[in-house]
């Protein structure tokens, strides 16, 4: 059975590598390889995760045994807490991991005392659309966002109140 566990500096390395893995399998459908090449050595790295977790992030992942098969990446931003990051293997995709980071990610904001939930989502990524909006989020508003490099990001942004 899959738990989530929480993230230690030892664990970047490894977290880092997930991120590569996910990233190069599942984003070629609506992002360019010099896209993804780009955001995961900016935003994935494991000199960009521990970056984000000395500003505040706090990383889990969902584990069975010494397997990982996803993670998540959350911060307090106001009273918001903002989920910057909810990935998985495609192979454990549909077996309730996602929405176990997800609740995850909603107890931490309640304990963390937030008011909602919020995240962005490339506006073509249907697979995430579909399933923000099942874990009870509705897009509120949509972002282009220049992250340098000739690049930008394309988002919906995604709420929900606790």
């Amino acid at each position: 059975m899959a738990v989530i566990k929480k993230i230690t500096d030892i664990d970047i390395p490894r977290l880092a590598e997930l991120a590569s893995h996910i990233w190069h399998a599942y984003f070629p459908a609506i992002l360019s390889t010099e896209q993804i090449d780009f955001m995961v050595d900016e935003f994935q790295s494991a000199l960009a995760i521990s970056s984000q977790i000395e500003k505040g992030y706090e990383y889990v992942v969902a584990a069975e045994g010494d397997e990982w098969f996803g993670y998540c990446g959350m911060v307090v931003d106001g009273d918001d807490l903002f989920i910057s990051k909810l990935y998985l293997k495609e192979e454990a995709r549909g077996k309730g991991l996602g929405k176990m980071l997800f609740k995850n990610a909603e107890n931490l904001a309640r304990e963390k005392k937030c008011k909602r939930l919020t995240l962005t989502v490339n506006r073509d990524n249907e697979l995430a659309i579909n399933f923000y909006r099942r874990m009870g989020m509705s897009i509120i508003d949509n972002v282009v966002k220049d992250i340098g490099n000739g690049f930008v990001m394309d988002d919906h942004i995604f709420a929900k109140e606790l």
